[in-house]
């Protein structure tokens, strides 16, 4: 349906119109004078609360244990919106932009580095449905800033069926939640979660008692637990509490809050806060406070927020969110123990992580002075270098394709023991100076080291060498002593830390990496039918070398 202006409302939703703007009866001038009193003397209030619901949709936020997302107009072009992420991990007041926004979202939650934002309701071939867009955050250990998945984009989802009045919408590690009102007067609400990419209904509890002002939150430090609040019927300054445990079961249980100040429900280190009023009254502060089964522990007592302005629940404590007329986003950060409220610091972009960026030089720096070491001793030269003629120098594909090999024992036992997903195998130390984070990395290459050099003393050649065909020998054309060995192997693994030192294998006319240089040895394969044929000066006088050779292979 469409009202006159031409806007199409939801059948089930339609626009709400007063009455007296229907009525075609005349109107007497006294009640016409007697409107304008009310207006004269409560306008500025009507208007305040007016601005301060429009001012509302100016920023959208949603946050999980380390993530907060935000929503706000644009320092640059206040007239646009744009998508920004602050995290623990930022370690001051500070925020990344991710994404422009081209309108507010009709809602917004977030969980474990991933925010979802429910567009307005609108027609599709006559089925009412919320558009669900999603943008997962990625962190760049190297750089310590974040990437976006999918980049540039938004990624659209499944579409949430819209029957009703959207409610809420919260995240956890079960799903995405979605409530929605009653279709029409007698029927029971209805709770949405998407459970394998697909919306599927949620049994709700028999107790509940659908109102104007029912809540939906999520709580939990390690399993979420899914809150309804609802007002109590036999009390109006309490809330009927009813909680799904990790069981599946659901419990009421009762708290004195009116919900009709609350503002919102947080999750704050996994603790079900509500930030609320104690009266009705606009001179009453807002207050933070955790519920408990028939008690409301007070946290904070909030100053008077500044601007726009908004409440939101981490790991670390509650934050207050405030976005000033001055075009600019505040935080603050309280105590989730204490209540202590920090103060105000405006944020600002990520500044350039120069301490991570003289680490990535300094290492470089050490991979340049590991290059003028080997040109200045000259641990050996090419014309040293004794091949037997069955054998010729290894190309570099042959020899990574190897090593990708011999990293497969480590990357799969660092994963299983640290329990990582595969792509932290790809934080190298180089590009970290945190440990723990190129711990996956050090475990995978601290194990190829391993095998690699028992599969050398033995049969001259690492697993992935053996695959491939290749072969390590002394430079006079020899087994390698254990010696020359245990030197190789050793700093293969400092090749792997610091990968500009594999340049070495590509200067050397016999592809000799860092490691065989210093230790004397060469990767080899065999000679071929359409490789050249050997040098005079490559073939050993005896013989007796290239036939050992060839029958220890």
């Amino acid at each position: 349906m469409a009202d006159q202006r031409g806007v199409k409302y939801h059948p089930r939703m339609p626009a709400l119109q007063h009455p007296a703007l229907d009525s075609s009866e005349p109107r007497s001038p006294w009640i016409a004078l007697f409107i304008l009193g009310l207006i004269l003397a409560f306008g500025p209030a009507m208007t305040t609360k007016a601005v301060a619901e429009e001012d509302a949709q100016r920023m959208w936020t949603a946050s999980s244990a380390s993530h907060l997302w935000m929503i706000h107009p644009d320092e640059r072009k206040p007239e646009q919106f744009v998508l920004s992420l602050h995290t623990q991990e930022m370690d001051g007041p500070y925020l990344q932009q991710a994404l422009p926004v081209a309108s507010m979202p009709m809602a917004m939650a977030a969980w474990n580095g991933r925010v979802w934002m429910l567009s307005p309701a609108r027609d599709v071939g006559g089925t009412w449905q919320h558009d669900v867009y999603s943008l997962q955050a990625i962190r760049r250990a190297d750089l310590a800033v974040y990437s976006t998945s999918p980049s540039n984009r938004f990624e659209l989802n499944d579409p949430l069926p819209a029957t009703s009045e959207l409610m809420g919408l919260a995240a956890g590690d079960s799903g995405l939640f979605a409530l929605f009102a009653p279709e029409q007067a007698g029927s029971p609400p209805r709770l949405m979660q998407k459970r394998g990419g697909r919306w599927q209904a949620v049994e709700l509890p028999d107790e509940l008692r659908f109102g104007p002002k029912t809540r939906l939150a999520l709580d939990g430090s390690s399993r979420d637990r899914l809150n309804l609040l609802t007002r109590d019927p036999g009390d109006a300054g309490r809330t009927l509490w009813h909680r799904r445990d990790r069981d599946g079961a659901w419990r009421t249980q009762s708290v004195p809050l009116d919900l009709n100040f609350v503002r919102e429900l947080i999750s704050v280190d996994g603790r079900l806060a509500a930030v609320h009023r104690t009266s009705e009254r606009m001179a009453t502060p807002f207050q933070i406070s955790y519920l408990r089964p028939d008690q409301r522990i007070l946290l904070a007592e909030l100053p008077v927020p500044s601007g726009f302005w908004s409440v939101r629940g981490m790991k670390r404590g509650a934050v207050l969110i405030e976005y000033s007329t001055r075009d600019h986003l505040s935080i603050r950060m309280i105590d989730p123990v204490n209540g202590e409220i920090s103060e105000s610091e405006i944020m600002t972009s990520v500044p350039l992580p120069v301490g991570r960026l003289w680490h990535m030089i300094m290492m470089l720096t050490l991979a340049v002075i590991a290059v003028l070491v080997v040109v200045l001793v000259r641990p050996g030269d090419a014309s040293s270098v004794r091949i037997p003629a069955a054998w010729i120098p290894a190309a570099p594909l042959p020899r990574c394709l190897a090593l990708l090999v011999d990293l497969i024992p480590g990357a799969v036992l660092a994963v299983l023991i640290l329990r990582v997903p595969p792509v932290e195998l790809l934080r190298l130390p180089i590009i970290t100076d945190q440990l723990d984070l190129a711990a996956p990395f050090l475990i995978m290459i601290g194990v190829a080291g391993l095998f690699g050099t028992l599969g050398e003393l033995v049969g001259r050649a690492s697993p992935g060498k053996a695959l491939l065909g290749l072969r390590v020998l002394a430079v006079d054309g020899k087994s390698p002593p254990p010696r020359a060995i245990l030197i190789r192997n050793a700093i293969r693994i400092i090749i792997l830390i610091v990968p500009p030192l594999a340049v070495f294998a590509l200067l050397s006319p016999h592809m000799q990496g860092f490691n065989d240089l210093l230790a004397r040895t060469v990767v080899v394969r065999r000679r071929t039918s359409r490789d050249p044929k050997p040098e005079s000066d490559q073939t050993p006088r005896n013989q007796d070398d290239g036939q050992r050779d060839d029958s220890s292979s």
